[in-house]
């Protein structure tokens, strides 16, 4: 029955012309802020693997698929038609080898050649971790708050947890942290260079200017997520750290 379903669902998507195709911009590839995942050759005991590739600007769509076989000569054995460039499958694969080769679409031109053909392999023993719709999971999302670290119904037994044993050690180091902190200006706001867009997105320069600022904003964000955690477990830390 699962086997059935699986071939459903590959048959229900759209197959796109099987022409060559133009290739993938050089510059893309160099200067790619998201590389190819699964990375070739990969060993991997998730189930199946986060799947990734790089941006093309101006597409409207990519097409992903799976083979047992690096010729794809039986066609794809798992397909998927995503709108960004990430994907992860919602149904475990059989354990073994796996290739894989990825497309985009632009409306202007239509399909694109295929991407290098990759291969991953799944370990013996993996973990499965299949990840439904986007739209499955936003209708599984609490309504109410909080609904990132637990959820009302648990909160209470969620708190708890910080005064034993290792959650309490984990509580403990995320206060002190916080609390080294309280009195820490604001840090400034970042400033992009390329925000008139006057250089390419994929160029070397918008890169590493991104990354830089990507960098800025984590430890920045780092730190608000630690207060918040601090905040719902205990309170506010200066009200704990008294106690």
């Amino acid at each position: 029955m699962e086997n059935a379903s699986r071939s459903a669902e590959a048959a229900s998507i759209k197959q796109p012309r099987e022409v060559t195709g133009y290739p993938w911009p050089a510059e893309l590839m160099a200067n790619a802020n998201l590389p190819f995942r699964p990375a070739d050759a990969l060993v991997t005991t998730q189930n199946p693997p986060d799947f990734g590739w790089p941006f093309v600007p101006g597409a409207d769509g990519y097409r992903l698929e799976l083979a047992r076989d690096a010729a794809f000569d039986g066609g794809a054995t798992a397909s998927a038609e995503p709108a960004i460039n990430f994907y992860n499958f919602p149904h475990v694969l059989e354990e073994g080898t796996w290739h894989w080769r990825v497309r985009f679409h632009t409306p202007e031109t239509g399909w694109s050649a295929w991407s290098d053909v990759r291969k991953f392999r799944i370990a013996e023993g993996s973990v499965p971790f299949p990840v439904p719709p986007v739209d499955e999971l936003l209708a599984r999302m609490e309504r109410a708050h909080p609904r990132v670290w637990t959820n009302p119904r648990e909160l209470e037994a969620f708190r708890e947890r910080r005064l034993h044993g290792v959650a309490k050690t984990v509580f403990e180091h995320a206060r002190d942290s916080v609390l080294s902190r309280m009195e820490d200006p604001l840090p400034p706001d970042p400033t992009f260079p390329y925000m008139d867009r006057s250089i390419s997105s994929v160029s070397p320069e918008w890169v590493k200017a991104l990354q830089d600022l990507r960098k800025y904003a984590d430890a920045a964000l780092d730190h608000l997520l630690k207060a918040a955690f601090v905040y719902l477990i205990g309170g506010r830390p200066r009200d704990r750290r008294a106690r």
